[in-house]
């Protein structure tokens, strides 16, 4: 016997229950469960209703949380945008955690710039350096201030 399809508002609770998500998110995994449109969004207004999806707060947490962890802002960008979050909430929660950027971009730098050592060339280090800072999401005027920065403090302590 195949048991009672629950509604689709305890599905949301089920999904959430797991981990926090978007509307939009929610709203698709809803739809691909199999509920209809209309029921998915009902669902979903209800659990706004409710307090449980808050698309501005996903937004900072997940903002604060990723650049603590030690990605930029244009990653934190993409991830979020992604996840279907409005344009203004994400630029909100990325200029809320812009001045923790700096800090974060240090410490990434500090810890790959020692498994940079064995690179003898320093162009060629430099250009790693930067290249991974990039890739993390910084943008390229900081990942050049702080190499800079680093590389100056390098020389004065050799």
């Amino acid at each position: 016997m195949v048991p009672p399809r629950c509604s689709a508002l305890e599905k949301a609770m089920r999904i959430l229950s797991v981990a926090a998500k978007s509307g939009k998110e929610l709203k698709d995994k809803l739809l691909k469960s199999g509920y209809g449109p209309t029921e998915a969004e009902a669902a979903v207004e209800e659990c706004i209703r409710r307090g449980y999806v808050n698309d501005a707060l996903l937004a900072q947490d997940f903002a604060a949380c990723s650049i603590d962890r030690g990605s930029g802002a244009v990653k934190v960008r993409q991830k979020l945008l992604r996840r279907g979050l409005p344009r203004e909430l994400v630029e909100q929660a990325i200029e809320e955690n812009r001045e923790r950027e700096p800090d974060s971009a240090r410490s990434v730098l500090a810890a790959k710039w020692k498994s940079l050592s064995r690179e003898t060339d320093p162009y060629k280090k430099r250009a790693k350096a930067f290249r991974f800072l990039v890739g993390r999401g910084f943008p390229p005027g900081l990942a050049g201030e702080l190499i800079d920065e680093i590389t100056s403090s390098a020389g004065a302590d050799e």
